[in-house]
């Protein structure tokens, strides 16, 4: 990792190093995500890799501590590719919870959740309203991919399914993160002929019903520049929403 972010990284500390920077602020940033199929041409561990160098990059800006990836989530629902890894939700949530009280433990009662993987959202809400009645947390998630494809609309050019799974939003920023686990030579476009989840149906066919590859979108318009860009703009939209978030 970069040595700006090192320096946050709790897992990089001793624990003699730990100790005297854990009470510059209360605050530790915990990335989460997942290992499931993220197209032909992306690493199964894609959205992990985001959510610990977001983490990283924010922990960093914030002067917070970063804790360690928690690099499997819910992901039942992609478990017909192989590969795919999944945990039951309550297992998350209890890692989760183990994970924040050893925190509060040391002082850090604050949690900035970074978090790349739709099916730990609910997950992570249950566990910050633990936090919020046990401790008096403040807590606060950044849904990734929603996030950023919010703060990069502009630089985003395959219309509705520019944030779609494996598509142009998720290469570009993997293309940013991990250049080198890309495959281009792989990459394959897919939109579905319909909209498989419209505006207040929820719907749980087998996503391997919807699309053969799990890519939805159009990886070919992803470019590194436009990572770059996005992550940056991202981390920044981040640092403001934390300031007007938490007192400490």
């Amino acid at each position: 990792m970069p040595p700006q972010t090192k320096i946050f990284d709790i897992a990089s500390m001793n624990w003699v190093e730990f100790d005297r920077r854990r009470g510059a602020r209360p605050l530790a940033v915990i990335p989460t995500g997942a290992v499931e199929v993220y197209g032909n041409h992306l690493p199964l561990a894609s959205d992990s890799i985001v959510a610990q160098g977001v983490a990283r990059l924010v922990a960093g800006k914030l002067g917070a501590l970063c804790a360690p990836l928690i690099p499997v989530g819910y992901s039942a629902d992609l478990m017909t590719f192989p590969g795919t890894l999944s945990v039951k939700p309550e297992v998350f949530v209890g890692y989760l919870d183990g994970v924040c009280r050893s925190l509060v433990q040391w002082g850090l009662q604050n949690f900035l959740f970074i978090n790349t993987h739709l099916g730990n959202v609910t997950l992570i809400d249950q566990e910050a309203d633990i936090l919020n009645r046990e401790f008096g947390s403040e807590c606060l998630q950044i849904d990734w991919w929603r996030y950023s494809a919010r703060i990069g609309k502009d630089l985003l050019t395959s219309g509705d399914w520019a944030a779609g799974h494996a598509g142009e939003l998720g290469t570009s920023t993997l293309l940013y993160f991990a250049k080198e686990l890309v495959d281009l030579d792989s990459l394959e476009d897919f939109i579905p002929s319909y909209n498989p989840w419209p505006s207040g149906l929820i719907r749980y066919d087998s996503y391997r019903d919807i699309t053969p590859t799990g890519v939805l979108g159009k990886p070919s318009t992803g470019s590194f520049e436009k990572g770059e860009m996005i992550v940056t703009l991202s981390v920044d939209a981040i640092i403001k929403d934390c300031q007007a978030s938490f007192k400490n």
